[in-house]
C-alpha cells in the first residue's frame, strides 16, 4: 500500500492557521452538509467531535496528537489494513471516511492532521474501563481475536 504524503504547507505570503473542527470536517465526504462539531469524551489523546450533519449520519472527527503520532499516514495506513482485514471477515468495525481527494486524512493549513470516521450509535469508549471484566471482555471479543490471522 503506497504512503500518503502530506501536502506542502507553505505557500509564500500565507500564514498558516490551525483549522477549526468545522473547516476539517469540510475536508471529508460525508455526503452531507455538518452543521455542528460537538466534543466527544475526555480528550487524553486525540481531539475529539461528533459531528452532527443536516438530515444525514453523524460522524466522528479527530485530530490526531502530534506528539504521540508523529506519522500520521502510518497510523491511517495501520487503522486501514485492521479494520479493513475485520470488514472482509464479517467484524464489526470503524469505517473510515475519506476525504474529497480520496485520502485517508486531511492535513490542514497548520499542520494538524485530521481523520474522520462513521459515528456508531450505542457504542461506549472509556478512558478506564469500570472493571477488569469489561476490559477483558472487550480485548477479546473486538481486538485480538478479530486480528489474530492478518498477515
Amino acid at each position: 500500500m503506497a504512503k500518503l504524503e502530506p501536502r506542502p504547507l507553505e505557500r509564500a505570503g500565507t500564514v498558516n492557521v490551525p483549522a477549526s473542527p468545522l473547516q476539517a470536517a469540510a475536508a471529508f465526504a460525508t455526503g452531507h452538509p455538518v452543521a455542528q462539531a460537538l466534543p466527544l469524551g475526555d480528550g487524553l489523546i486525540n481531539e475529539t467531535y461528533r459531528l452532527r450533519t443536516a438530515g444525514g449520519p453523524d460522524f466522528v472527527l479527530q485530530c490526531i496528537n502530534p506528539g504521540l503520532f508523529p506519522d500520521p499516514g502510518a497510523v491511517m495506513a495501520n487503522i486501514a489494513r485492521v479494520t479493513g482485514h475485520l470488514a472482509r471477515r464479517g467484524r464489526p468495525a470503524l469505517r473510515l471516511v475519506s476525504t474529497h481527494g480520496g485520502e485517508r486524512w486531511h492535513l490542514d493549513a497548520g499542520g494538524r492532521a485530521w481523520r474522520c470516521f462513521h459515528f456508531i450509535a450505542g457504542a461506549h469508549a472509556w478512558t478506564r474501563p469500570p472493571d477488569l471484566a469489561t476490559a477483558r471482555r472487550a480485548a477479546e471479543g473486538r481486538g485480538q481475536l478479530g486480528v489474530v490471522d492478518l498477515d
